[in-house]
């Protein structure tokens, strides 16, 4: 190899306090390699770190051969290679350590490393930035700024159109904040900072940084902390979170032959070996814990979450998916499935009945606000997916909406939606006062308009009664939380809806309420 003369040999020793460099810019390079789509993150360096000394223990000593083979163990799985890519993950991962130990690394530049610290931030090696900002910047300094920050974050993804976001437009937003005379805090205002804060949080895994820096996308974890926080915060105000609790307790029970294994609780076994003091070689069949499986409560549930551009609101599309997760959580703790359908223009699938928390996390932060509200059609495509799992099971859906249905699944757009052979459209405009003609002045455009769109709430609303009505028909039950003032279209349509679908209703006025109200549907 060419580089071999200027940098290390195979059986060099790696001084201790140099390892975390070399790990970083092995990291890092996976991060920028064409050939790879998404890189490792800082969870796979502690994986090599770790390997790392572990060879160091067996042998005494750590070299450079060692170190390549804790990444080979610890990366190639940690990668996602580009589709286009003919090589394997195992053939970029040799490569990439073989250039940063053998021609990128001599002694000399880590002793210059470790006397000067690596430079700043720089267009051709994000490296160099991560480890010089270290220093520069503070961490996160509480955990109510970190939780404010990730609210910030998914707030910002639901207005985007991918679930990886460019760090650039995050720093162009707090910049636009600022014009529009809002408060934010000076670390955001200044991109490498804001990188820093974003770094923190992948340690955490609450992110997952992107090329080489420059992007990121938020993981199940961030959702997951602000419903915890949501959660500690409740605590004893209302019954919600005791009966999350009560129902792990109920539902989970020692194992017993003949328990399949998707029935057996890993995270309720876990604590019972801590509990117990026990290692995992020790463990034996009375140690493991499982759900306990009643036939006669077994549910499948669809949550049927409004996405509408008025959901951006006030955080309102926020707590529904805090509400959401909290749901979800509750429901898989039972040993019971739950799926997500959002709804805005039409409905959508976002993921089937499932008993994986981490599923249904992924699923919520990708959900973005359009425009409209047809619940009809989010109805339809629980209904439809429900109708497909086990016909023994007993089958609800939640839907969370702040307000009316706007839209349905018939076509609206043309003016021979006006016309006279229109009979539908013919009966509505007697009825508001508006017989129908063969031709229309322009003046009367803005008339036009607004029968239209009152005709188009009208259709919604049948359209979303009119799907309520199949479900229930086979058997489907349907619950609503309406988002909104008790004393509202929105309510009393909400109230009627369940009441067809032989569900429950909810109106929440205080949006931070959403979470523990959420649990009491279910």
């Amino acid at each position: 190899m060419a580089g071999c003369a200027q940098g290390m040999k195979m059986d060099a020793m790696i001084p201790e306090d140099a390892l975390d460099i070399i790990i970083s810019c092995i990291i890092d390079r996976t991060r920028s390699h064409p050939d790879i789509k998404r890189g490792a993150s800082s969870r796979a360096s502690l994986a090599i770190k770790n390997i790392s000394l572990a060879y160091q223990k067996l042998h005494g000593t750590l070299d450079c051969s060692s170190l390549q083979k804790a990444a080979m163990v610890a990366l190639p799985h940690r990668i996602s290679m580009n589709p286009a890519s003919k090589k394997q993950a195992k053939e970029i991962i040799a490569e990439i350590t073989s250039e940063v130990l053998f021609d990128v690394f001599s002694f000399d530049l880590l002793k210059r490393l470790k006397k000067e610290g690596l430079p700043k931030n720089s267009e051709q090696d994000d490296l160099t930035w991560r480890r010089g900002a270290q220093s520069e910047y503070p961490r996160i300094s509480s955990e109510a700024d970190k939780k404010q920050f990730i609210e910030e974050l998914i707030h910002f993804q639901e207005s985007q159109s991918s679930r990886e976001v460019h760090l650039q437009n995050l720093h162009t937003h707090y910049t636009d904040e600022v014009r529009k005379g809002k408060t934010v805090d000076p670390g955001k205002l200044e991109y490498a900072h804001l990188k820093k804060m974003l770094t923190d949080l992948e340690d955490e895994g609450f992110v997952t940084m992107l090329g080489g820096g420059k992007g990121y996308h938020l993981e199940g974890k961030a959702l997951a902390i602000l419903l915890d926080t949501s959660w500690k915060e409740s605590s004893g105000k209302t019954h919600a979170v005791q009966k999350m609790h009560q129902l792990e307790k109920i539902n989970v029970r020692r194992y017993l032959p003949g328990d399949v294994y998707r029935m057996i609780s890993m995270r309720h076994t876990l604590k019972m070996l801590l509990k117990k003091g026990k290692r995992i070689k020790d463990i034996s069949l009375q140690d493991l814990r499982a759900f306990d499986k009643e036939k006669s409560s077994q549910k499948d549930i669809i949550l049927c979450i409004d996405v509408s551009d008025s959901m951006k609101e006030q955080g309102k599309l926020l707590y529904a998916k805090i509400a959401a997760l909290g749901v979800a959580r509750s429901v898989i703790a039972r040993g019971e499935r739950i799926g997500i359908v959002s709804f805005s223009n039409y409905g959508k699938i976002s993921v089937r009945p499932t008993r994986r928390e981490s599923e249904i996390a992924e699923a919520l932060l990708n959900l973005t606000a359009h425009q409209y509200t047809n619940i009809g059609d989010g109805i339809k495509k629980a209904r439809e997916i429900l109708l497909k799992k086990d016909p023994g099971q007993q089958k609800e859906i939640i839907i969370m909406s702040d307000g009316l249905p706007n839209i349905s699944g018939e076509g609206l757009s043309t003016e021979d939606f006006f016309s006279p052979e229109y009979s539908e459209m013919n009966e509505f405009r007697y009825c508001i006062g508006t017989p129908p003609s063969r031709s229309y002045a322009p003046a009367d455009a803005a008339a036009i308009k607004n029968t239209r769109t009152m005709f188009k709430a009208v259709l919604a609303r049948n359209y979303a009664v009119q799907e309520t009505r199949k479900a229930r028909e086979r058997g489907i039950k349907i619950s609503f939380l309406h988002i909104g003032e008790r004393e509202s279209d929105g309510h009393t349509f909400a109230r009627q809806l369940s009441r067809l679908g032989g569900g429950t209703y909810h109106t929440i006025q205080k949006i931070s309420c959403l979470p523990q109200k959420a649990l009491e549907l279910i």
